[in-house]
């Protein structure tokens, strides 16, 4: 069954406005900067944490505990995007900062990563991988292929949550066709989707502006439920609230409409 998941956002901040979203949504996304939240229906994890990064101690013991608070818990989901341990942020981009991991060290990390994670998951809840978006700097290298995102999900076992405008930001700063990069990723394994809309500078490079999605995108969401294993939705607009109730009430009739067919 296709499920709505609305990310917990400032927008909560407001009781009346956390009521309208809770109550259009059918699950809640929580994230690291409100991990202590109680709210109800917290079936998602979205953790800001590579697991393509050698963790220690204190980061394992800060993901179980943040994983075992929640008790309706189903998909736990991780960056990969950078591929030194202390990326630097200039412009709002990575750059190379720390450690710089091989691609062969980025794999072993990942799969001791989910090994250490299966050793205590309730069973049930599912693991996923975001994709990250490309910008021409070193800080990337590796991480936005798509023959890596493919091996540490398959080879893992694990799941895809595919960010629609992180991919159509990577197409355009790499000067690749969206539609030919997209096919390459292992969207078979896809269980989520990440919908907004991204932006271009004047510096002609695409970035992440967590836009409101256009008719282009909803379209695109459409097409992928019907051909692939999609079971969340997940709106990320933060602006205003007039704007997120609106996609929201878009999106749940559709996600309907398909779960009625």
């Amino acid at each position: 069954m296709l499920k709505l998941a609305a990310p917990i956002s400032h927008l909560f901040k407001e009781g009346k406005y956390a009521e309208q979203i809770i109550m259009l949504s059918d699950c809640l996304e929580c994230r690291e900067w409100c991990i202590q939240t109680q709210l109800p229906k917290q079936e998602l994890i979205h953790f800001d944490v590579n697991i393509i990064h050698n963790w220690n101690n204190e980061i394992k013991q800060y993901i179980n505990n943040s994983i075992l608070s929640k008790p309706e818990l189903e998909l736990v989901t991780f960056h990969m995007a950078a591929c030194c341990d202390m990326p630097l942020v200039r412009n709002g981009m990575y750059q190379p900062g720390g450690r710089q991991y091989s691609r062969k060290e980025l794999l072993e990390n990942a799969a001791m990563n989910i090994k250490w994670l299966r050793s205590f998951l309730p069973q049930g809840i599912e693991i996923g991988v975001e994709n990250t978006n490309y910008f021409p700097t070193p800080a990337y290298c590796y991480i936005t292929e798509s023959d890596f995102i493919t091996d540490v999900v398959t080879k893992n076992n694990i799941h895809l949550l595919l960010d629609i405008a992180h991919g159509k930001i990577t197409a355009y700063n790499k000067k690749i066709d969206y539609r030919d990069y997209l096919a390459t990723l292992p969207i078979n394994n896809m269980i989520q989707l990440h919908i907004s809309g991204h932006g271009i500078d004047s510096n002609n490079i695409a970035y992440d502006a967590h836009d409101l999605p256009d008719e282009s995108i909803y379209r695109e969401v459409q097409s992928m439920i019907e051909m692939f294993p999609v079971k969340y939705l997940t709106v990320e607009f933060y602006k205003d609230h007039d704007g997120i109730i609106r996609e929201l009430e878009r999106y749940n009739r559709l996600k309907d409409y398909f779960n009625a067919s």
